[in-house]
């Protein structure tokens, strides 16, 4: 099962599965597979105010 590692303002903040970081954002578990993928990334990245980054740790 996948682990993902969810940043704020590049500080770590939390690590869990796709479903313990949708329900502990409040979004959905797409939104967090878009956000960890190469272009969810370089979107966030392009951006002034860019607060959360989710990035997938280990398989």
């Amino acid at each position: 099962m996948a682990i993902y590692g969810v940043y704020e303002r590049d500080q770590f903040v939390f690590e869990g599965t796709p479903q313990q970081v949708a329900k502990r954002l409040g979004i959905k578990i797409d939104t967090v597979l878009w956000y960890s993928t190469p272009t969810g990334i370089a979107r966030m990245s392009k951006l002034k105010k860019r607060r959360r980054e989710i990035v997938k740790l280990e398989d």
